[in-house]
């Protein structure tokens, strides 16, 4: 578990970016406002994408990155697996190539993730410090 300032979520998101594969889901979990969308942000930022919005409303945001699409998904909302089938999610995973970074990932059984995609699981949470993270890694 790596615990991380807010200041150094540049940093820390530089170390990770590289690890991520052509096909790569990021599935992150914690509590409302911990910073998903933040780090989000801040690697989408590094892959040489437009800075995204949180896609609480919108659910799936597309952006255009250096070299691969980049989707963010914000499953906080849905609350069935037929409101995760009508946005059309499961289709971003036919995509040849794409980073898809997935909040509230849990909404979705570990079982029905596709083998064919990296996973990186990311757990953020609150510390005792103000503007500090942790972040657990699996």
């Amino acid at each position: 578990m790596s615990t991380v300032l807010l200041s150094d979520l540049s940093d820390f998101c530089n170390q990770i970016v590289p690890k991520f594969s052509k096909r790569q889901l990021v599935l992150l979990d914690g509590p409302l406002g911990v910073g998903k969308t933040q780090f989000v942000k801040k690697c989408v930022e590094q892959l040489g994408g437009e800075l995204p919005d949180s896609p609480t409303f919108s659910i799936i945001n597309s952006y255009k990155g250096a070299s691969l699409p980049i989707y963010h998904v914000d499953l906080y909302r849905l609350e069935s697996e037929a409101d995760i089938e009508s946005t059309g999610f499961w289709d971003l995973l036919r995509e040849e190539s794409a980073i898809i970074f997935i909040e509230w990932s849990h909404k979705i059984p570990h079982e029905n993730w596709p083998r064919s995609w990296n996973q990186m699981q990311l757990e953020i949470s609150f510390t005792a410090i103000e503007n500090e993270r942790e972040f657990k890694i699996s």
